[in-house]
């Protein structure tokens, strides 16, 4: 529970941290929020129909600080050679520590910034999974999810 809590305030964090010209009321910000919570609702049930479009057939460029982040879980998941459920558990820690640092230091906007959104919000349920896991075995299985989902990542952005 402490785990979701901290990915939808993750999100949150996410959605609003970026850079944002219009400002708005506490009540526009109320329906935000309750936007924000459906539509991570609908990404948990629909985010395998989600396709990420490209930019003229190209990738979409990652701000650099943003796609350091994102590197630095990748390389973790894909150097780890961990076989017990502690090792995996150690993984999810640091995978969930550099997405809070990728979600507080959010610099994109515009139309990549919602395309990376369509990877993201799918990463963090899948984060999530993985975290909950409670044997051996399911820590094994989110771990594949979670390394497969690096495809879809490099043939979008850069």
């Amino acid at each position: 529970m402490k785990f979701k809590l901290s990915i939808l305030t993750l999100l949150i964090i996410f959605l609003f941290a970026c850079k944002k010209e219009k400002t708005t009321t506490k009540k526009q910000q109320v329906v935000s929020i309750e936007n924000i919570k459906q539509e991570t609702k609908e990404h948990k049930h629909h985010h395998e129909n989600i396709k990420i479009e490209l930019l003229n057939g190209e990738k979409w460029t990652v701000d650099k600080p943003m796609m350091q982040h994102i590197k630095n879980i990748k390389s973790d998941v894909m150097q780890f050679t961990g076989k017990s459920l502690e090792e995996y558990q150690l993984l999810a820690k640091k995978i969930d520590t550099n997405l809070e640092l990728l979600t507080s230091n959010c610099t994109m906007t515009g139309q990549a910034h919602d395309e990376l959104h369509k990877w993201l919000v799918p990463f963090l349920e899948k984060a999530e999974n993985f975290s909950n896991s409670t044997t051996t075995k399911q820590a094994k299985d989110n771990y594949q999810i979670i390394k497969s989902s690096f495809k879809v990542l490099d043939q979008n952005f850069k």
